[in-house]
């Protein structure tokens, strides 16, 4: 169900938030497919499933908090001028409260130790990677990672070589030690 909303409301680089706002059947799927992910337990998944499963939750609950909040200019304007969208509770897992925050920097980025994460998370900002069109599986999830990676080295927004400079995005300083290790 995620898959085909993903293959429906992906544009491009973007996602059609106001198409699926106005969707309540496919507000429903998306809030259904959160549900449905927050009912299981990663820790009784293989690595590979574990990291497919956080990174469409991940993705999944950024869509469902900015559609819940929908008409916005920006996620940043969910929360206030002192209140981060990602440090507000989206998700329950096995029990325990998770932010955005949580799931990138306190799950994904120490557990599975693989930098190829920063083009795969969609934080639902302009300078965030695109949102792929497919949500992402245990059994393709190495290619799934390797082509979103080049994508994005590929892409001028990302990497780009200015009169003989080398420009890359700010993600780059921002996850330094994750892509040096």
């Amino acid at each position: 169900s995620y898959d085909a909303l993903l293959q429906k409301y992906v544009k491009g680089f973007g996602f059609d938030y106001a198409a699926l706002a106005k969707s309540d059947a496919d507000k429903k799927t998306l809030s259904t497919y959160v549900d449905a992910l927050e009912a299981l337990n990663p820790d009784d998944m293989n690595r590979s499933e574990a990291f497919a499963y956080w990174i469409n939750l991940y993705n999944a609950a950024t869509l469902e908090l900015v559609i819940q909040n929908y008409p916005l200019k920006s996620i940043k304007d969910i929360g206030g001028i002192f209140k981060s969208p990602w440090k507000r509770k989206v998700v329950t897992v096995a029990g325990k409260e998770l932010t955005l925050d949580n799931i990138e920097h306190d799950i994904m980025r120490p557990t599975f130790k693989d930098a190829r994460l920063h083009f795969v998370v969609n934080c639902a900002s302009i300078g965030c990677p695109p949102l792929s069109n497919r949500a992402y599986s245990a059994e393709t999830l190495n290619e799934q990672l390797d082509a979103a990676s080049k994508a994005a080295l590929n892409d001028e927004r990302w990497v780009k070589i200015t009169d003989g400079k080398l420009e890359l995005s700010k993600l780059f300083d921002w996850f330094k030690d994750d892509f040096t290790e």
